[in-house]
């Protein structure tokens, strides 16, 4: 259920079935109402019969479908019939829709959402997208009437919503609006405090002065002592106004939710911008967020809008339900999702009383970024943490209106509405007096250290893709960019580089080092961030979330190395390429085919895998040429070792990235789908014909008394959420350089890596994940269905025990297996921590339980006194923790011929993104079990080949006690 389907269906039921639902009961059906991340059934709190309808048993679903064209109600017995995301899955929806209208009433509405575009989502299929004319055709199919129907503009669904009915009646009840403002009582003092040096209406009454708007707009009107300030053309919107003062001529009251004004103004001010508004609207961040692309398709390069309410001054004003009279509700958030969404839009946060207010300029009316991403943006959002963070509370980054800063700000802000300032010297004055007025400047989040010699074509795109405008979700108050030359013929300057970024300090290394290591001690002793970043090599483009990514990641452990692996630029590694007349104009030119200012992973498109990462994204590269560490640990290890002399530093970068994995306290983090791209840049290592590696090698034994070796430590994978890593990693797939984590893993001189082909196991893990038995969710693969047929009747079964229940179709067709083999009862034990199974079988013993701490859940007596042979069946969490847990737990209780099968370890193979969180966990966990008990148990190598090496979802997973 996406956002905008929601908001979709709240419009239809307030607009023509709230007022009727007030005075009668009504019966709803909702037709594929499974309860799949929400449900239509939250619109409606009283006075219904609510029937949710699917194909399937699902939350949410009250009545099952025997056939999917088949309504089994009788006519004209449906109030409602509500269809959301449904109907582009039927194959003949026009046969669903002609069920519809036959069971709703004759005076009941039909409310159709479907999508007119977006991606293939198939649940089991995905036929269709709709246009208009499509239910204009479905109401003359089935003699019916469309009394409404519009076309969503928020992506990526587009939804098309239409309203039906039999009569044609397209009359609106009328309808008593209930008051939008609960009164609050009993409020607590404690949760009542307000912050902010100066009120908020001052800082208005200043920017009206200054700006001089022709046309002003102001969403939230209530008593309206903000929109008495404009003395221009003003429009005030508000469901509720309550006016306490006398507004001029020139001031208009639209009484009116702003998304229904904005539906019907299709110009607001006679095709004049808006030059100013003020939103304070609903204090829910959906609806700032939809004012705000709402007025900015009005807005002129030049105009600017301020939100109230970004900053609460206790978690208790920052709840989505009001509990106190001083309440924000979460617009907060609405500030980082700008901030992450919008890094083109200059955004200033005032430290004003009550609850602060942001300025933002920069408008662009014809972006559609917020338009097209809504529905994951909200998606997003609500899985924000609800309290708000402490750099909110604490008004961290807030801008201070006291004092000679603000004025210039303001004087700033004036001369880019009159004209007199051209776009981007007044983003970057808005930007440098932002950051210079801030009421408090905290310890930076991160620095980022830039080495670089001769680099005048190549640090220029280095800086762009590390400036707050091209990384996402950080701006340039949270880090500065350090860029430490190391004599070349002609320096970087500021005033260049600061055209890119205003968080930008060059520093000139003197030294005479050929090495960049002094260069890079220089920058990362002068560094003033909490986490510093380390581009040894100034020729390395970033990916777009790689900054903020390091910071979040850093900031929940303070251990952390954070490493990249690296890919080069052009079709083949730079030291081939190089051979074949790859050079700085054939580099230029494979730029250009790709947009890489708007869109940073397109580089993707235009890369390889670097010598040092040619093993892929799921192995540790042998150096990472952009990583990241806590100050506190940089000091604990060490910095760069300056013994290392050589030209470009021979192994000085592979040294330090070496001993930060070995570090005894570091916990090795690399990302996922973030990286550097390497340009060419006629470089001593990369990009010569003879790289001298012979003697870096000998330089790197006689600082360290032992050749190189890479690390080879254990690590964690982080999946970078702004990257698409899914695209990113097909592309790695069909440059043939990519391989996956359980590559490298074996076990008694057998690898875990099975024959199934990569290419086909996304489509036979989707047919595994839409499996059922006996109408319940089975997710079993058709290889190991087979299999364990053969192991039933090898062993001769008597008593299964299953570790991971989920919805138990599983259990329940080992016990009907077990029940056609032998003439009595079987046992069948299943475990989960949380069980969402429905199934009730009297051979089925069901328990709640961790696998972590089984002996809190399964009796040892009981175990004793099964019935033998048992098979014991680790399905649980798949990670290796619980799995090797398992394994330990079962070793004393098992006996000789007993198996046990480590379920699943085909997730190292499964090429989608969200696998990667498994860490291999269930092959690691036999690896380690078998490394202590392989005289105990027999590897099941027949079993785990019946179909061809390991073609099994358990590789090497069946183990037989001996």
């Amino acid at each position: 259920m996406h956002a905008s389907s929601m908001e979709n269906m709240r419009k239809c039921y307030q607009k023509y079935v709230e007022a009727k639902i007030l005075k009668q009961k009504m019966k709803i059906l909702d037709l594929g109402g499974a309860n799949v991340n929400g449900t239509y059934s939250e619109l409606f709190s009283y006075n219904v019969e609510y029937i949710g309808a699917d194909l399937e048993p699902h939350p949410g679903v009250s009545l099952v479908l025997d056939e999917p064209n088949k309504i089994p109600l009788p006519d004209n017995s449906i109030d409602l019939v509500l269809s959301g995301q449904m109907l582009e899955h039927c194959a003949n929806f026009w046969l669903v829709f002609s069920e519809m209208v036959r069971v709703v009433k004759e005076d009941g509405y039909i409310f159709l959402i479907a999508p007119s575009k977006g991606p293939i989502h198939r649940y089991p299929v995905d036929c269709y997208r709709f246009y208009p004319d499509a239910y204009e055709a479905l109401a003359s199919y089935t003699k019916c009437h469309l009394i409404e129907c519009w076309r969503d503009q928020r992506g990526p669904w587009y939804d098309l919503v239409g309203v039906f009915n039999k009569t044609g009646d397209t009359s609106v009840p009328e309808k008593i609006e209930p008051p939008l403002l609960v009164p609050i009582s009993n409020t607590n003092s404690a949760k009542e405090i307000v912050k902010g040096e100066t009120p908020y209406i001052d800082v208005l009454t200043r920017l009206h002065r200054r700006l001089e708007p022709k046309n002003y707009l102001e969403i939230g009107v209530r008593h309206g002592k903000s929109i008495v300030l404009a003395n221009c053309h003003a429009i005030g919107v508000d469901p509720q106004p309550e006016l306490k003062v006398q507004l001029p001529s020139s001031t208009s009251i639209v009484t009116s939710t702003s998304d229904l004004f904005f539906e019907k103004k299709k110009e607001i001010f006679h095709k004049e911008p808006v030059d100013f508004a003020f939103i304070d609207g609903m204090h829910l961040f959906e609806y700032v967020l939809r004012d705000f692309m709402n007025i900015e398709r009005f807005c002129g390069p030049q105009s600017v809008v301020v939100i109230d309410d970004i900053y609460p001054n206790t978690p208790a004003q920052a709840t989505r339900n009001r509990e106190t009279q001083v309440w924000t509700g979460d617009v907060w958030k609405f500030y980082r999702c700008l901030k992450e969404y919008r890094p083109d839009l200059c955004l200033v946060p005032i430290d004003t009383s009550p609850t602060g207010l942001l300025i933002i300029t920069g408008m662009q009316p014809d972006n559609r970024i917020l338009w097209k991403q809504y529905n994951s943006i909200v998606s997003c959002v609500d899985g924000m943490a609800e309290v708000p963070p402490k750099e909110i509370l604490n008004r961290t980054n807030a801008i201070s209106a006291v004092g000679i800063w603000f004025k210039k700000y303001l004087n700033t802000l004036s001369r880019r509405r009159k004209g007199n300032l051209p776009l981007k010297p007044a983003r970057q004055q808005l930007s440098e007096l932002a950051y210079a007025t801030a009421r408090t400047q905290p310890k930076l989040k991160l620095s980022v250290v830039v080495v670089s010699f001769n680099m005048n074509r190549e640090l220029p795109r280095t800086i762009r893709t590390l400036a707050e405008s091209y990384q996402k979700g950080i701006n340039a108050f949270e880090y500065e960019i350090i860029i430490v030359d190391n004599g070349s013929k002609k320096r970087p300057t500021a005033e260049f580089y600061r055209r890119f970024a205003s968080n930008i300090t060059i520093l000139n290394c003197t030294s005479g080092s050929v090495s960049p290591a002094q260069a890079m001690n220089m920058g990362i002793r002068k560094a003033k961030g909490e986490i510093i970043g380390a581009f040894i090599d100034g020729a390395r483009m970033a990916s777009p979330g790689l900054l903020r990514t390091a910071i979040d990641v850093i900031q929940q452990n303070a251990n952390a190395v954070v490493g990249t692996i690296a890919f080069h630029l052009g079709h083949s590694v730079q030291m081939e390429s190089v051979h074949e007349g790859y050079n700085r104009a054939t580099e230029n030119a494979l730029l250009e085919t790709v947009p890489w200012k708007k869109d940073g992973y397109a580089l993707y498109d235009i890369s390889v895998f670097a010598g040092s990462s040619r093993h892929g994204w799921f192995q540790l590269p042998n150096e990472s040429n952009a990583f990241f560490m806590h100050q506190n640990l940089w000091k604990q290890i060490g910095y760069f070792e300056e013994a290392f002399q050589s030209k470009g530093g021979g192994l000085v970068n592979l040294d330090m990235w070496r001993r930060a994995c070995t570090f005894k306290d570091s916990d090795i983090i690399m990302l996922l789908g973030e990286t550097t791209f390497h340009q060419f840049h006629g470089g001593i290592a990369t990009n010569s014909s003879k790289p001298p590696m012979q003697q870096f090698m000998n330089e790197y034994k006689k600082i360290r008394s032992k050749p190189f070796t890479p690390p080879d430590e254990p690590y964690t994978l982080r999946i970078s959420k702004y990257a698409d890593f899914d695209k990113i990693l097909s592309v790695s797939v069909e440059k043939r350089q990519h391989t996956l984590p359980g590559d490298s893993l074996s076990v008694q001189h057998r690898k875990f890596r099975s024959s199934l082909p990569s290419t086909h196991l996304n489509d036979i893990q989707n047919g595994v994940m839409k499996s059922v038995y006996r109408d319940v969710p089975f997710f079993k693969s058709p290889f190991d269905i087979a299999i364990y047929l053969q192991l039933l009747a090898k062993q001769k079964t008597r008593s299964v025990i299953e570790i991971g229940t989920k919805h138990g179709g599983s259990a329940l067709w080992f016990a009907d297996m077990l029940s056609a083999m032998h003439k009595e009862r079987p046992t069948v034990i299943s475990v989960d921590i949380d069980p969402i199974s429905r199934v009730r079988d009297d051979r089925i013993t069901f328990l709640r339980g961790d696998a972590a701490k089984l002996d809190d859940v399964l009796d040892d007596t009981v175990i004793e006194q099964l019935p033998r042979p048992l098979l014991v069946i680790e399905d649980s969490s798949h990670f290796y923790e619980h799995t090797l847990a398992t394994l330990k737990y079962f070793h004393p209780r098992l006996k000789s011929g007993d198996y046990i099968v480590v379920e699943d370890g085909i997730v190292s193979q499964l090429p989608h993104p969200q696998y990667r969180q498994y860490q291999d966990g269930p092959n690691r966990a036999v690896i380690d079990f078998l490394e202590k008990h392989s005289d105990a148990y027999t590897l099941d190598t027949a079993l785990c080949d019946f179909f061809g090496h390991n073609v099994t979802y358990n590789p090497n997973g069946f183990l037989q006690k001996k």
